[in-house]
């Protein structure tokens, strides 16, 4: 039979019950300053996070503009050329090199990489859909004379503009 003890517990059962109740306080205690501490970095996440999205906005909102101005200029300059006739601000400069004393506009033309061909120079020169300096061009074999600059317009939906120097 095994051997009972009779009365209060000894020192060491008092001893082992105050070391569990302590340790359940004090883990009750520790678990409660984790989830303190949990919620605070959670919340420190959250103000990051939110400035973050807020420094992200503020940039979406300065591109935004920046491309409504950029908009609203192309739209104006479109205006500009397209429905008023005038000649866009960057007008390509050509250098061509004539064969002869002169150049002819049909050739000058496609050296200046306005058309494909000379062929389709003539064409669009016949039915006029060339300008010469603000003048229609009729004459596919019109001299352009060396040292000066023209101001060519092929087309008149696919406009294309040149400045044709011949030398």
């Amino acid at each position: 039979m095994p051997f009972r003890r009779a009365g209060r517990p000894g020192l060491i059962g008092t001893m082992a019950r105050t070391a569990v109740v302590a340790g359940t306080a004090s883990a009750v205690v520790n678990h409660g300053n984790q989830r303190r501490d949990a919620r605070q970095q959670a919340a420190n996440e959250d103000q990051q996070s939110q400035a973050q999205m807020a420094d992200m906005q503020t940039q979406l909102d300065q591109a935004n503009a920046e491309k409504q101005a950029a908009a609203q200029q192309a739209a104006s300059e479109f205006e500009r050329v397209y429905s008023k006739d005038a000649v866009p601000e960057d007008v390509p400069e050509v250098e061509i090199v004539a064969t002869g004393p002169v150049a002819e506009l049909a050739w000058a033309l496609k050296q200046a990489s306005l058309v494909t061909s000379t062929s389709e120079a003539r064409r669009l020169v016949e039915q006029g859909g060339v300008e010469v300096d603000g003048a229609r061009a009729t004459d596919p074999k019109a001299r352009l004379e060396p040292g000066r600059q023209y101001l060519v317009r092929v087309g008149s939906k696919n406009r294309r503009f040149a400045r044709i120097r011949v030398a």
